[in-house]
């Protein structure tokens, strides 16, 4: 009768077991997702395929404020224009203050142009977008917003994808490190994307460089006192408020927040955007994708 109880034990005990190495798998699966996996549920996240096959082009209007955190003139109010098409997108900035009267960032396709705030003086965050370019030719700039939006044609694109969870301010996301075919210089970018709807709420752009010549590099447009310098860039984009229209979930609220830092002095703005009026596949004036 004993043997039959310690038996009847270890075969409890090996039924345990197997749950347990069963569920551990099961939940490592659940964590172990592919970048693949990842874009495959953030395109769902947007709409419907066919909805997605014929997007042509997109414009949208709407509130905008800038910010300036360290220094400057304070909060400034305007409006702002987002325009794309295959290959091409336009971002304009209008504010109503002499200081600061907007900013224009456009790609005709070839080339990308960025607009002057003064005669031959660019805002840090212009003369950032002009230097790195690469930002808005990949379709980076304005994620799921821009109809060029990388991850929409993943496949064409080739580019290096690298996957993990990532917690940002007490919430976990998933995390996408995004590497271009062509590389694109010293610029980091991650991309963030809600636990459960995939959709996209994030992306960061990172720039460290350590500069170490007989010419003083120049921080955004301010020269520096040292001949060895850490410049550091960070820029990010906020997507929220997202809601239904013309069959796409998107957001509504947008904002980049902008700084940079070095031994010649700290920049950091924010810009927020709130979008009111949408337009799908009609024609754009092709004069958004050319600063003048």
């Amino acid at each position: 009768m004993g043997t039959n109880i310690r038996q009847a034990v270890w075969v409890l005990i090996l039924c345990l077991c197997f749950t347990v190495v069963r569920s551990g798998k099961t939940f490592a699966g659940d964590n172990d997702l592919t970048p693949e996996q990842v874009v495959s549920g953030h395109i769902k996240s947007i709409g419907n395929p066919e909805v997605l096959a014929d997007l042509k082009a997109r414009a949208f209007t709407g509130n905008a404020t800038i910010e300036f955190i360290t220094g400057n003139i304070g909060l400034i109010r305007g409006q702002f224009e987002f325009v794309s098409e295959k290959q091409k997108q336009g971002i304009f900035y209008r504010y109503d203050a002499l200081e600061y009267p907007g900013e224009h960032f456009a790609f005709d396709g070839k080339d990308v142009t960025v607009s002057y705030i003064s005669p031959g003086r660019r805002s840090p965050l212009g003369d950032f977008l002009n230097r790195y370019d690469g930002i808005i030719k990949e379709g980076l700039m304005g994620g799921v917003l821009s109809v060029n939006w990388p991850l929409l044609n993943i496949d064409q694109k080739s580019a290096g994808m690298k996957y993990k969870k990532k917690k940002i301010d007490g919430r976990e996301l998933h995390e996408l490190e995004y590497r271009p075919k062509n590389g694109m210089g010293d610029v980091k970018v991650k991309l963030y994307f809600d636990l459960e709807t995939f959709h996209h709420v994030k992306t960061e752009y990172k720039v460290s460089i350590t500069h170490s010549s007989a010419i003083s590099p120049i921080l955004d447009g301010v020269l520096t006192n040292s001949l060895d310098t850490d410049v550091y860039y960070v820029l990010t984009e906020e997507y929220g408020d997202f809601l239904e229209v013309d069959g796409m979930t998107l957001p509504f609220s947008y904002s980049i927040h902008y700084s940079s830092e070095g031994r010649g002095g700290t920049f950091m703005a924010r810009w927020t955007m709130d979008a009111l009026r949408w337009s799908h596949n009609s024609p754009i004036n092709q004069q958004f994708y050319k600063v003048q």
